[in-house]
């Protein structure tokens, strides 16, 4: 049935495992796409990674984004860095956060830092 496999010789089928899947009769399971995985075993096909998660090639879950970066689309292979001016705090994001009057960032940053005496932002 779809979601499993079976090659020459085996008395049953297979279960795919999580990041690929099998149409009915196939005799071996098919890897998802960078950005797109099946989050369970025995999947029938592949859906696009969620916004703030990604997927490289091969085998696998969808992943959280770390820290610093995000995704704002479904179905990406990596993750944007937050740009300067914004921060992005917590794994999983799907958008970033300006920093706040009086602090700034640079690229990539979990935090905006506070101006020094007698400068701005």
């Amino acid at each position: 049935s779809a979601g499993t496999y079976s090659s020459t010789a085996m008395s049953s089928c297979k279960v795919c495992g999580i990041g690929s899947y099998s149409a009915e009769g196939d005799s071996e399971c098919k890897l998802c796409d960078a950005g797109s995985s099946s989050n369970a075993r025995g999947a029938s096909e592949c859906e696009l990674c969620p916004a703030g998660t990604y997927k490289g090639a091969g085998a696998g879950p969808c992943i959280d984004c770390p820290v610093a970066t995000y995704t704002d689309e479904e179905g990406r292979s990596e993750c944007k860095l937050a740009e300067p001016g914004t921060y992005v705090s917590e794994e999983g994001s799907s958008e970033t956060t300006n920093c706040s009057a009086g602090t700034y960032s640079s690229t990539a940053m979990s935090s905006c830092k506070v101006c020094g005496i007698g400068s701005y932002s």
